[in-house]
């Protein structure tokens, strides 16, 4: 018999970083509050429970830096869905917006 195991995720690092962009202050909190709009009906969708943000420092070029905490484990396909679908739609938003060489990187916390 083989065993299944089931990874759950409770947590995640979201750091979002633009190279050697030169954004104004009120530019970044433009794109900090598109992104919290992306990634909130992300959530909804894919999850359906509710999350929370802990902002992070930010270094020069991040434009977004932060843990989200989940109410309840995410299983390990819930996850993934959510890292994917998070990739897809803040790129395609913030190359519309005219901005390249963009980095999103995830650390599970």
């Amino acid at each position: 018999m083989k065993k299944v195991v089931f990874v759950i995720k409770t947590g995640l690092e979201l750091l979002i970083t633009i190279e050697n962009s030169d954004l104004t202050e009120r530019e970044e909190t433009f794109l900090e509050v598109l992104i919290l709009n992306i990634v909130s009906p992300v959530n909804a969708q894919i999850s359906g429970v509710g999350m929370v943000f802990n902002p992070l420092p930010k270094n020069k070029d991040d434009v977004f830096h932060c843990n989200i905490f989940w109410e309840k484990s995410l299983d390990e396909i819930e996850y993934k869905e959510f890292k994917n679908t998070i990739d897809k739609r803040v790129k395609v938003a913030l190359k519309m917006a005219g901005l390249s060489n963009i980095d999103i990187q995830y650390r599970e916390s």
